[in-house]
């Protein structure tokens, strides 16, 4: 038995947790539609000669690329991450991951972009949410069960956190 429960996940698998309980908490995890992003990570022997380290592409399936190993802390070797678009992934979603990479790396190609020295490919199937939800968090005083995500506070990695900065100050005020 616990006296609270939280719940720090995508609204999906959150929802599939919460059952018959806390009809609000499932009102807001149903209503978060969230979307998947094929990510692919690239490795490079050398840099690649671009004066750019990130582009949204929103051509074909990338909607985002970015320099990984611009980033400060990065180890010295040149690596990429690509993201294909929502619409792209969720068509295929479903697709071998070997022919997923084949088809983001022809749309790399066709930018300029290199062959990769080696690649990995990564469904994320609750990447983001359309649209954005703003509530910070989810709570129910009567159950003490709660919902925090990037999905109920805008997205991205501070939305996460945020969210969960938002849920935890509502336990706390309940006591």
């Amino acid at each position: 038995m616990f006296d609270t429960v939280l719940l720090a996940m995508p609204a999906p698998q959150a929802l599939a947790l919460l059952g018959d309980h806390a009809p609000g908490l499932r009102a807001a995890a149903a209503g978060a539609g969230m979307c998947p992003c094929w990510a692919l990570m690239l490795r490079f022997d050398a840099p690649l000669a671009w004066d750019l380290d990130a582009a949204f592409v929103n051509q074909g399936p990338l909607g985002w690329m970015a320099r990984d190993s611009s980033k400060p802390g990065r180890p010295r070797h040149e690596t990429w991450v690509l993201h294909a678009t929502a619409d792209w992934s969720q068509e295929h979603l479903e697709d071998d991951p070997a022919d997923v990479a084949r088809a983001m790396l022809k749309a790399f190609a066709d930018l300029g972009g290199a062959a990769p020295a080696a690649w990995t490919a990564h469904r994320w199937r609750y990447a983001t949410h359309a649209p954005a939800l703003t509530e910070g968090c989810a709570w129910d005083a009567a159950t003490r069960l709660g919902l925090c995500g990037d999905w109920l506070h805008g997205g991205k990695v501070e939305g996460a956190w945020l969210s969960g900065q938002a849920l935890a100050r509502r336990v706390l005020q309940q006591g």
